[in-house]
């Protein structure tokens, strides 16, 4: 009996789960119901007008709440159907979707298809291009299912509600050009200074071509690529019969307004915002559209506070400046390689050329960091005896072949240790030195430590050592981090974190490093390079003072040319490094003009007093740690 009440009793539970099961699945299928209705209710097929622009990415500095600026500023302007030329209407069609005028309309039937597909993961790919492209911009690029069921049925509402000729009209006063520009209207204006219905066929053209990837079809950008797409929208507008024949192959490209920064990054901020997209694109893979327009938010390691103390150690230069005179500063961690102010230019508007990351000017002595180290790694005794002249093939030589100044004098020689001789910036010590570590050597450790082969007057020549090598701020001041930082390389990085609307991260810099000297080797190095701020020291009569409260090591640079003025120095815990040059109406170096009483250009001047300005305001009263002890 009790066998037969336990089958019973087991047939009612199986009976019962099948009912729970049902129900389960009727609710998720009333709900996935409701969402649906509540999508295609809440969904429009919305004008340009009422469309939002979309969200420009924002930088801040480290504490990530202070703004430094937009990426981009944004513009559009909507216009009527008939201030579109014939040539875009029919370019934008041929170069989004070919088949535009041919593809049959997305309906609700073709809605509830794809809606299943897309339950089930698949991809919505129904309508015809046009239709997905703008659905797309009212709904965003988000790729989750109810951006995709929403995109579905805003694709099915686009094509009933708009005939082929509106959805084009909508399309062009929504779509983004590039230059920050959404719609034609905005588009013309930012290229050729024109309103749309007054574009030539080939500035229409033009436009046209570059829609499916704006930005990197800019002629300022790649003239080649946008001749080309310029000139295979105008051949398919031939095939319609829109242009004459040979239109498109005699056709040039039309001349364009230069590609100017927005308002926003005019001054020296514009330098920073450069240098957090070209990281961003360059290191973290993101396209420009992204970096510029897709609503990021980006942490910098800028700190607002070190970077006022930069531009006004750069600002309170004395009267007289030439205004081709130029000056880069850039700060970082040698632990972290995080830049913590950099100064590019005075205003990024007038010369986007970054001073502190793109100008190069030749290194003048402190290149010689390259020699010290790869001499302390060779055991060679920091008390060598080094002459203060050149004694080349069996002849005494105070002067280079080309007039160079070797430092020593004719009369009795002096002789100089490894310390003395940084202290004093001695030149003909300095190649004596060289000539002990082979300036091969010199080279190859320069490339180890950074320098790429090919920077200019990078050599193995005997006077290596005195830097003909032209070099960014940025190189040096990540080399000299190495001493600082154990004799590990890090890369430098201007970028903490970049985030997308919802807040998920999708950049932080990699934080690499690399061995390139002892530890040993890098604490050596420190201590010979503090020399430059003992008593006598080339450093001492500007930062001495900063030094005896903060232990710094640096090296300045003094050219026999004058084509350049630098100087390069650290705490334990911040390098700094400072480069000045001047520049002819070509862009090329020229000999550096003396102003403000100054009656040399070398880096113990000007160049000294930004660095320790800089050092002095942002060291303030707080312990900078110290070097290590040596034997």
């Amino acid at each position: 009996m009790s066998e037969v009440l336990g089958t019973a009793e087991s047939k009612r539970r199986k009976r019962s789960g099948v009912k729970i099961f049902f129900s389960l699945i009727l609710v998720v299928i009333v709900a996935a119901l409701a969402a649906i209705i509540g999508a295609y209710v809440s969904v429009k097929a919305s004008e340009p007008a009422d469309l939002p622009l979309p969200e420009a990415s924002q930088a801040y500095y480290s504490d990530g709440e202070t703004a430094i600026g937009p990426m981009v500023a944004v513009t559009r302007e909507v216009v009527a159907a008939d201030q579109l030329p014939q040539v875009l209407r029919a370019g934008a069609a041929a170069a989004i979707d070919p088949q535009y005028a041919s593809a049959p309309d997305f309906s609700i039937t073709d809605a509830a298809s794809e809606l299943v597909a897309v339950v089930q993961g698949k991809p919505a790919t129904g309508g015809s291009a046009m239709t997905k492209t703008y659905a797309r911009m009212v709904i965003g690029a988000g790729a989750g299912l109810p951006d995709r069921v929403r995109e579905v049925i805003l694709k099915a509402k686009i094509d009933s509600a708009w005939d082929r000729e509106t959805l084009l009209s909508n399309y062009l006063n929504t779509a983004y050009f590039g230059r920050g520009a959404y719609g034609a209207q905005a588009g013309a204006m930012a290229y050729f200074g024109v309103g749309a219905s007054e574009l030539t066929n080939e500035q229409a053209a033009l436009l046209a071509a570059m829609l499916p990837a704006p930005s990197a079809s800019d002629p300022a950008v790649n003239r080649d690529r946008a001749l080309q797409g310029m000139r295979s929208v105008m051949e398919a507008l031939e095939g319609q019969g829109l242009l004459e024949a040979g239109t498109a192959a005699a056709a040039e490209l039309p001349e364009t307004l230069p590609l100017a920064p927005a308002p926003e990054w005019a001054g020296p901020t514009g330098y920073l915002l450069a240098q957090v997209r070209d990281e961003l694109i360059q290191e973290g893979g993101i396209a420009q559209d992204r970096v510029e327009r897709g609503g990021l938010k980006i942490v910098t390691t800028i700190d607002a506070a070190a970077q006022q103390q930069a531009q006004d150690a750069v600002t309170n230069l004395p009267e007289g400046r030439p205004a081709t005179n130029h000056v880069g500063l850039i700060a970082m961690e040698p632990a972290s390689g995080a830049i913590t102010a950099m100064i590019g230019g005075t205003d990024y508007s007038q010369d986007s050329a970054n001073a502190a990351t793109q100008g190069r000017a030749p290194a003048g002595q402190p290149f010689s960091f390259f020699t010290l180290v790869d001499g302390i790694e060779q055991g060679i005794p920091l008390d060598s005896d080094l002459l203060d002249f050149v004694f080349i093939d069996g002849q005494f030589q105070y002067q280079d072949f080309d007039g160079r100044p070797w430092g020593g004098q004719p009369g009795a020689p002096g002789i100089l240790d490894v310390r003395s001789m940084m202290r004093l910036l001695n030149n003909a010590a300095l190649v004596n030195y060289n000539q002990l570590v082979t300036p091969p050597k010199t080279l190859a450790r320069a490339i180890t430590m950074g320098l790429a082969e090919g920077t200019p007057g990078l050599d193995d020549g005997i006077g290596n050592v005195l830097g003909d090598a032209q070099v960014t701020a940025q190189e040096m001041a990540r080399a000299y981090a190495a001493a600082a930082n154990g004799g590990m390389l890090v890369q430098p990085h201007i970028v903490a974190q970049a985030s997308d609307g919802a807040g998920a991260a999708v950049y932080k810099p990699a934080g690499e490093s690399a061995r390139v000297m002892s530890t040993d080797t890098a604490a050596m190095a420190s201590n010979v390079l503090t020399q430059a701020f003992a008593e006598g020291g080339q450093a001492a009569g500007v930062a001495g003072e900063f030094a005896a409260a903060h232990p710094s090591a640096g090296q300045a640079g003094v050219r026999y040319d004058g084509l350049s003025a630098t100087f390069v120095g650290y705490t334990p815990k911040l390098v700094a490094a400072v480069s000045m040059y001047q520049t002819d109406g070509d862009g090329g170096l020229v000999e550096l003009e003396p102003f403000g009483g100054a009656e040399t250009m070398d880096g113990r001047g000007y160049p000294l007093q930004i660095w320790t300005n800089f050092m002095a305001g942002v060291a303030g009263d707080a312990d900078t740690g110290s070097f290590p002890a040596v034997n």
